[in-house]
């Protein structure tokens, strides 16, 4: 399977990452491996993620001006596979942690805390 374009939206419907092959912008690379893993091509039997992390790194979700951070994102993925449509599964988990920022001298580092809880669920049955 080849992750053709992974599109995510805030509250609004604006665009707030927009990448892979069908536009030309590489995918976040997932950094949870070394060397960090691509995402792009998914070989047979594989279960391959990517994160919010990967993306924003430690640093807040882009949300709507004014309005809470990340609050309401959507998110579409097109992708292409040879062969039966229905041997792919694609699923999400929401997940709440805590982020803080450690304050030096050259200015605010974000940092990633404690998860507290994370609900997954299967997302789209391709049939």
């Amino acid at each position: 399977m080849t992750i053709e374009r992974l599109t995510y939206r805030n509250f609004f419907g604006d665009v707030v990452h927009d990448s892979g092959p069908a536009i030309g912008v590489p995918h976040p690379l997932n950094a949870d491996f070394t060397p960090p893993q691509d995402i792009t091509v998914v070989p047979s039997g594989a279960t391959y993620y990517l994160s919010t992390n990967h993306i924003w790194g430690n640093n807040p979700i882009p949300g709507p001006a004014g309005h809470a951070q990340g609050a309401g994102m959507s998110v579409v993925l097109e992708f292409s596979k040879a062969g039966a449509g229905d041997l792919v599964i694609v699923g999400s988990s929401t997940r709440d942690r805590q982020r803080f920022f450690i304050f030096t001298p050259t200015g605010p580092i974000p940092v990633q805390g404690t998860e507290l809880s994370r609900s997954a669920g299967t997302c789209a049955d391709v049939k």
